[in-house]
Order: structure tokens, then C-alpha cells, then sequence
């Protein structure tokens, strides 16, 4: 399955790579390009989960359109207080018959 996940914290790495094991093809999205490109060099996130490899089938983008093509599950990973804002700018961009799942944390302000 096409996954894409948006949000490169910690909790949302960790999800990308549990799902990349289960074999599911998975796109990673972090909002700020150049880290999406050096995760995406590094196989690493530095920054929320060092020493811990990201899988091979795991892509790293900072391109939200190019995260969300051909995605059968978008799996939405950001802080609370960020997901109306974000969610409104990747919402014309979900593949029509797409199941998203919402895995932030927290509560909005």
C-alpha cells in the first residue's frame, strides 16, 4: 500500500518506519525542505530519532503534493495546535478513496 505520512517528529518517524516494515511503501513528509533532504541523504533523523535508520522503503519530502500521490492511507502526524492549519493546505491533495488517519497528539489552543 501507498502510504503518506505528514509529519517528521518523532512520533510520526516512528510510525513511517513501523509502517515501512509491515512492507507498505511510504512517503514521510517534514514541512521544512533542506531537513526532508538531508533525512532523506542521511536515512536518519537527526534531529527527533538518532541512531535510528529509516527504512528502505521510506521517501523523504518536503514536497506535500509529491507525499500524498497515490496514497491509500495518509496518515496525518503533526502537533494539535498545527493540524486545522496544515490540514486545510494537504486536503485538496488526498487521492479521491483515501482513508486518513489522524495520529496527532495534544489538544488545539
Amino acid at each position: 500500500m501507498n502510504v503518506g505520512v505528514v509529519g517528521a517528529g518523532s512520533w510520526g518517524t516512528a510510525l513511517a518506519i513501523q509502517l515501512a516494515r509491515s512492507g507498505d511503501r511510504v512517503r514521510l513528509w517534514d514541512h521544512r525542505p533542506e531537513r526532508a533532504a538531508r533525512m532523506q541523504e542521511q536515512r536518519e533523523n537527526k534531529r527527533y530519532m538518532p541512531g535510528v535508520s529509516l527504512v528502505d522503503n521510506i521517501e523523504v519530502s518536503g514536497e506535500l503534493g509529491h507525499v500524498l500521490e497515490d496514497a491509500a492511507l495518509v496518515v496525518e502526524v503533526i502537533p494539535s495546535q498545527s493540524v486545522r492549519r496544515v490540514a486545510e493546505s494537504f486536503a485538496p491533495l488526498v487521492p479521491a478513496g483515501a482513508t486518513v488517519l489522524c495520529a496527532s497528539k495534544g489538544i488545539e489552543q
